[in-house]
């Protein structure tokens, strides 16, 4: 509980008030001495938990972590130095901020915004960067095993539960035999076909299926020459 942290003898009484942020608590004190004696000491255990660390709270407010990516620190900044969009100059360091800071939807929405429909090169390039900029973001978000959504004030952190991966692996030789039996092996259990063509987004598309109780397969066309086709250079296909 936060009041066993805010009312430790540690403080001495002096905690003028308090916020959490993640699993941050940031603390305001009024008494300078206290303040300086908490620094030197720099950790707080409360009973028999886990001791916390005390920090300033300048490191907590430059913390990646707690700052969402806009044009000040990203959009208009670094982003626009970067000479060949591609995420693989940045997955080598995987402490770059980039890979830290919060997502804004919003704020993404508004630069993309300003170069949609925009036939240039100088356009196109931003769009590509725009678009590695979600790529390193989920990178960073698979990494942290969580992220936060925000739906109508109220926020909500969801957790990975990862499993083993199931790889299958096909060679060359993975072929179907090619044989008069081949008939019989990709006979349909149905009696007709209904195709449907429509703009838009596959995933959402999936998603009403599965709601549907359908059990949809979802084909990712893949590019024939080069793996993973332009997706790391941001590719918009």
């Amino acid at each position: 509980p936060i009041n066993l942290i805010t009312q430790h003898r540690q403080f001495q009484k002096v905690v003028t008030k308090h916020i959490k942020i993640d699993e941050k608590l940031i603390i305001e004190l009024n008494d300078r001495s206290v303040y300086d004696q908490c620094l030197a000491v720099s950790a707080l255990r409360v009973h028999d938990c886990p001791a916390m660390t005390i920090d300033p709270f300048t490191v907590i407010l430059n913390d990646p972590k707690n700052i969402e990516i806009d044009a000040d620190n990203w959009y208009e900044m670094e982003k626009l130095d970067i000479k060949r969009p591609d995420i693989k100059q940045f997955v080598v360091t995987p402490e770059h901020p980039i890979f830290k800071y919060k997502w804004n939807a919003q704020n993404w929405l508004e630069q993309f915004e300003r170069v949609k429909g925009v036939r240039d090169q100088q356009s196109d390039r931003k769009r590509h960067l725009l678009r590695i900029t979600t790529m390193l973001n989920t990178i960073g978000v698979i990494h942290n095993k969580s992220y936060t959504v925000e739906t109508g004030g109220n926020k909500k952190e969801i957790k990975f539960k990862f499993e083993q991966l199931k790889t299958i692996a096909y060679n060359h030789r993975s072929k179907l035999p090619l044989s008069k039996g081949m008939k019989s092996v990709l006979k349909s259990p149905y009696q007709f076909t209904t195709v449907e063509v429509g703009n838009n987004d596959r995933l959402l598309v999936y998603e009403k299926l599965a709601a549907d109780k359908s059990r949809p397969v979802l084909l990712n066309m893949a590019n024939a020459t080069t793996s993973g086709g332009g997706y790391r250079q941001g590719a918009g296909a």
